[in-house]
């Protein structure tokens, strides 16, 4: 059963369905206990009852302890299964802000050498001399070496995974992810993400699918985008390392849910964030709001590029149909730089909903 994406798909144990329940009848998940992160859960239902975010989150239903085989006991977060209702969804996982690291980590300040070898080999040219001497790094200069030189740094965001795909488009967004970064290179996973979402047995209609997923997943993340806004609970944290979990199906049902709130911590008294700002130390700036307007924005794009394939197709035919194959293919360049007017959008979103009334059913 699909239940995750990005790191935590990639750790075995950390989530999983709740015991003794059908793949139909999956109405919670359990997530190994983050401490932190359940103080934040708890705290969002005694303080937060009314808050607009929680239309946008998983329900928190307490604690769960669970044996395992050999009698020990394991600890889990209760989380309402968001996935419920979906038929063989795609997820995507989106990493949020312009750090993935608290100012306070004690940890993440020892020196470690396989963090030194990794570095050595993704960003060589962050290392200085003091470090090839010493032959190791903290984590916390490795984590910010990694955002620098992905568009956690630039864009304020960055895509940590994709599950619920075929073996061989799973393979190749392992090998794409890592060197996606910049804003171009994120709006083409976008488009391969819903090409691969409207994936059915109608290629007639999978390019105008792909187009409306694009579509609705901009939307669902200005939602959350607006929800944030107006949040007291966002007022008052910092948040590192949340994401937006987006969802979508071949039956072109789509959502997006905030995730992962295991570095979420109140802020001191009297500091307000901008949730903007470039951070500094001690400013405990998170790129939160950057990140989602960019997000929004790229997945509007998107959806734009997926139009203009669609109806380059059917509507001049001398240009040539692309099927939906060439558009798997990833192969589609992303204009997401290319300005565009509010007219534009209304005019390809009009355009749109005129090709669906054309196409055959």
């Amino acid at each position: 059963m699909l239940i995750a994406a990005g790191h935590a798909a990639s750790q075995p144990g950390l989530i999983r369905p709740e015991p003794g329940v059908g793949d139909n009848e999956t109405f919670c998940i359990l997530k190994s206990l983050d401490r932190n992160e359940a103080e934040i859960y708890s705290s969002l239902k005694k303080r937060y009852q009314d808050d607009p975010i929680l239309d946008h989150m998983a329900s928190y239903r307490g604690v769960l302890k669970i044996l395992d085989e050999v009698g020990r006991p394991h600890s889990y977060l209760r989380l309402s299964n968001l996935l419920q209702g979906f038929q063989e969804p795609k997820v995507m996982d989106v990493k949020l802000g312009v750090r993935t690291f608290l100012d306070v980590e004690e940890e993440y300040n020892i020196g470690r050498q396989d963090l030194y070898q990794r570095m050595a080999k993704l960003y060589p040219r962050e290392l200085t001399e003091e470090d090839r001497q010493r032959g190791t790094i903290t984590k916390r200069r490795f984590m910010a070496a990694r955002d620098a030189n992905t568009t956690i740094g630039s864009l304020g965001f960055r895509i940590e995974g994709m599950a619920g795909l075929a073996a061989e488009q799973a393979e190749a967004a392992q090998a794409s992810l890592p060197k996606v970064n910049c804003l171009g290179d994120a709006c083409r996973v976008f488009h391969d993400f819903a090409v691969a979402a409207a994936s059915t047995n109608d290629a007639e209609r999978e390019p105008l699918l792909a187009a409306s997923i694009a579509e609705q997943l901009a939307s669902k993340v200005k939602g959350v985008f607006s929800a944030m806004r107006c949040s007291a609970f966002v007022e008052d944290h910092e948040f590192i390392g949340t994401s937006l979990l987006l969802v979508a199906d071949a039956r072109g049902r789509t959502a997006a849910f905030w995730i992962d709130f295991g570095k979420t911590v109140p802020l001191p008294d009297g500091t307000r964030l901008g949730h903007t700002k470039a951070w500094s130390p001690g400013s405990h700036e998170d790129g939160l709001f950057t990140g989602m307007e960019r997000l929004a924005g790229a997945l509007q794009s998107s959806s734009l590029d997926l139009c203009e394939e669609f109806l380059s197709g059917i509507l001049w035919p001398g240009s040539g149909k692309r099927s939906s194959a060439h558009l798997r293919t990833g192969s589609a360049t992303c204009f997401a730089a290319r300005p565009r007017s509010a007219l534009y959008h209304r005019s390809f979103q009009a355009a749109l909903v005129d090709a669906a009334c054309i196409m055959p059913p």
